[in-house]
């Protein structure tokens, strides 16, 4: 006789937490297997959910997209420039019948200026202009051969011999005080 596999939930996958869940664990690198039995289904189930439920299919697929080319497309994006589309959402008002004469007018408490549940949504396509960070980093990961490059430093003043680096001052010298045995500064130092 067959055993009868029951389950005391309700397909909490479909859960929008749960999917993040699900994509992140695919992002890991999870199989179906490992996925089911996170959540506690057997594969074959989990099987049949996943061909049910569409939006458990994109969570996985979606998890499986190599993470590095979502970011790289971003980046490649904002480095050529690239077009976002924004909504504006306005009411509609309309003058009061008091014309802002009275203060007390319970429509628009004397602003003379009614707003009402109309609203107009305005849709504009803003174009972001090329980023140079994004374009230099884009150029520094792709070709780390031509873009990764120090400069070459030139030694003019040591003709070849080792120097070492004593640091950079950027104080003007300041004369050597000497104090003698009794705290006075002496002749030297007083410039006498």
């Amino acid at each position: 006789m067959a055993r009868k596999i029951t389950y005391t939930f309700a397909d909490p996958i479909n859960d929008a937490d749960n999917l993040a869940i699900v994509e992140g664990l695919a992002r890991d690198g999870l199989d179906n297997k490992d996925i089911a039995k996170y959540f506690g289904y057997n594969t074959s189930y989990f099987s049949t959910l996943v061909q049910k439920t569409p939006e458990l299919l994109k969570a996985l697929k979606r998890g499986r997209k190599p993470l590095e080319i979502v970011v790289e497309n971003s980046l490649y994006r904002r480095a050529t420039g690239l077009k976002v589309k924004t909504q504006v959402r306005k009411f509609i008002e309309k003058k009061c019948d008091c014309g802002g004469r009275d203060e007390d007018c319970p429509y628009c408490d004397g602003k003379g200026k009614i707003i009402t549940d109309l609203e107009i949504v305005q849709e504009t396509i803003q174009e972001l202009p090329p980023d140079t960070g994004a374009a230099a980093l884009w150029l520094k990961q792709k070709k780390p051969e031509i873009w990764n490059k120090q400069p070459i430093k030139i030694d003019h003043t040591s003709e070849g011999k080792k120097v070492e680096f004593t640091g950079f001052s950027f104080l003007p010298s300041m004369p050597n005080i000497k104090e003698d045995a009794r705290g006075d500064q002496s002749e030297t130092a007083k410039g006498v």
